[in-house]
C-alpha cells in the first residue's frame, strides 16, 4: 500500500526549528545586554571627562572647585559662579546625570554620573589640587 504524503512540514520539524532558534537567541542575549551596558558606560565616561576638565578650568579661573550655586571665591563671587560654570561646562548628553561635590576647603572635588536607563549604576571621578584624578564605581563618599 502506498502512503499519500502531502507537501509541507510536520509539527515535529517545526518544533525542532523553533527550539534551535530559541537556543541561538538565548546564546546571544548576554552579548546584547553587555554591549548595551558598555555603550552606557562610555557615555558616562565621556560626560565625566568633560566635567573633570570643566572642574580644572573652573579652578584655574576661580581658585576653587565648583560645588553648586553657593560656590564663591574672591576671584569668582557666588553671583557669577553659576554662570561661569555654565559657560565652562556644557554637556550635551541628556541621558547622563552629573552631580558635583567639593570639599569644604575647596582643594578637591568629586563628580559622579549615572545613566537614566540604569540610575543604580554610578561612576565617579575625583581630583584635587595635589594629585591625579582617579575613577571609580559608586557614588562620591
Amino acid at each position: 500500500m502506498k502512503l499519500n504524503r502531502s507537501a509541507g512540514f510536520t509539527l515535529m520539524e517545526i518544533m525542532i526549528v523553533v527550539a534551535v532558534i530559541a537556543v541561538l537567541a538565548l546564546a546571544l542575549l548576554p552579548n546584547l545586554l553587555s554591549s548595551r551596558q558598555a555603550v552606557q558606560d562610555s557615555s558616562i565616561e565621556a560626560s565625566l571627562q568633560r566635567a573633570m576638565t570643566a572642574q580644572e578650568v573652573f579652578h584655574a579661573r576661580c581658585g576653587t572647585y565648583f560645588a553648586g550655586s553657593s560656590t564663591s571665591s574672591t576671584r569668582c563671587p557666588s553671583a557669577s559662579a553659576g554662570s561661569e560654570w555654565a559657560r565652562i561646562y556644557q554637556d550635551t548628553d541628556p541621558n547622563v546625570t552629573i552631580t558635583n561635590h567639593s570639599s569644604n576647603d575647596a582643594t578637591s572635588y568629586c563628580v559622579q554620573a549615572s545613566h537614566t536607563a540604569d540610575s543604580a549604576r554610578v561612576l565617579h571621578i575625583s581630583g584635587s589640587t595635589t594629585g591625579q584624578p582617579s575613577r571609580g564605581i559608586g557614588s562620591c563618599s
